[in-house]
């Protein structure tokens, strides 16, 4: 590996990445310093999405046509049809602008002044809140929006089946068929969403962490990308497919512990 930034480099396959033209530190360090937003917000978002499309899904699904049912499959639409890049626009417009609402900071995860030197944990967390409020509703709301539309076809398909009938039989709730039987093996399809989180939680979302000037791996990759910082656009490119792969793998482990009749073992030829 020859030119500029591969003069301090031991090699890809090392795990060397070279130094950034930008910092001169190693891309390592620089990529440990940003991931951790990046990986918080996408954490953060995900448990977010699941907590509300799950229940939200479920319901719809046992009230199928209902009022419920009905007035969510809208507000989803509108939702999912909705680009981040403007919703993200339109927060701050609204909640971060000091002529009309200014709820919340604009840009950044913390105080330009930076944490106290003696802030405990619990202080940091109060002082970047306000900071984290509207990327994680941006990050948040078409997934949800995708997935409780999934949950809900998933719940209607399994309350039709031989065993939901069964569970009717001897006496269960509804709402007990629905969030216990019914439930588990819906999950499925939800896994697979799952499987984005670990290549989305290093690369981060390029537009939205631009647009609130967060310091995470989204915009390192546009600030990279702007100044031609190859070394640090190989190692975020480079890891992202590697996380991609590993995605699919635990993907793949999860539906098994999801499904027992799911089951991952070779076949040999019988003679």
């Amino acid at each position: 590996m020859t030119g500029a930034g591969a003069t301090y480099s031991k090699g890809i396959v090392r795990g060397d990445f070279g130094i950034s033209y930008q910092t001169r530190q190693p891309v390592s360090e620089v990529i440990g310093q940003k991931a951790g937003w990046s990986l918080l917000l996408s954490l953060l978002s995900v448990l977010f999405a699941y907590l509300i499309s799950i229940p939200a899904g479920v319901w719809a699904g046992i009230h199928k046509e209902g009022r419920f049912d009905k007035s969510s499959a809208l507000l989803w639409f509108v939702l999912y049809s909705m680009p981040s890049f403007w919703l993200a626009t339109l927060l701050l417009m609204l909640f971060a602008n000091p002529d009309i609402i200014h709820w919340f900071p604009a840009s950044g995860v913390k105080p330009a002044t930076g944490y106290p030197a003696d802030a405990g944990i619990l202080e940091k967390i109060q002082l970047s809140l306000p900071y984290l409020i509207l990327p994680l509703i941006c990050y948040t709301y078409s997934s949800f929006a995708f997935l409780s539309r999934t949950m809900r076809v998933n719940i209607i398909e399994q309350m039709g089946q031989d065993y939901i009938r069964t569970a009717k039989a001897k006496g269960l709730s509804l709402n007990r068929i629905a969030f216990v039987h019914a439930l588990r093996n819906s999950m499925l399809p939800l896994i697979t969403v799952f499987a984005n989180i670990l290549p989305a939680a290093l690369g981060g979302s390029v537009i939205l962490e631009t647009i609130f000037t967060i310091p995470g791996m989204g915009y390192e990759t546009y600030l990279s990308i702007q100044n031609q910082n190859y070394p640090m656009i190989v190692a975020i490119f480079t890891i992202t497919g590697f996380l991609t792969i590993a995605g699919f793998l635990i993907a793949d482990i999860l539906y098994a512990v999801a499904d027992p009749r799911i089951q991952f073992r070779s076949e040999t030829n019988k003679s």
